[in-house]
């Protein structure tokens, strides 16, 4: 099983930075969503928001059905400032999980951030988060 090979050697590999781990198993396994989350996850855990966001929105459109990867990515949206897109994106989780309490928890934490006033920051589009191929 290609996944179980993946995920055996990320956690065999553990002398490097969990990114590089993570961008390993992606460039071996590019249509695994499962991968895409945790680079996502990962990158997050660093403070890089628009890595994460760049991740999260592969996974999405790898597995619209992973729930947990369209809150991640309206999590990320939001450290971002990104809060109309990632109102889209929570919505989506929660279409699939209604009563999670995660995703009700980033929906309110997404209630509260106002969108960048400057360039700074290049928000997705809602068509780009809504996109599935």
């Amino acid at each position: 099983f290609p996944l179980a090979s993946a995920l055996d050697a990320l956690e065999h590999s553990m002398a490097q930075p969990a990114v590089a781990r993570w961008q390993q198993a992606t460039q071996a396994h590019p249509d695994a969503a499962l991968l895409q989350l945790g680079l996502g996850n990962a990158h997050y855990a660093h403070g890089n928001y628009d890595k994460a966001v760049t991740a999260f929105h592969v996974a999405t459109q790898q597995d619209p059905h992973m729930a947990a990867a369209w809150n991640n990515l309206a999590d990320a949206l939001g450290q971002l400032g990104c809060a109309e897109s990632g109102k889209r994106a929570i919505a989506e989780a929660l279409r699939q999980r209604p009563e999670h309490p995660v995703f009700i928890s980033t929906r309110t934490m997404l209630d509260r951030v106002t969108e960048p006033s400057s360039n700074t920051t290049q928000c997705p589009s809602v068509e780009e988060i809504l996109a599935h191929d």
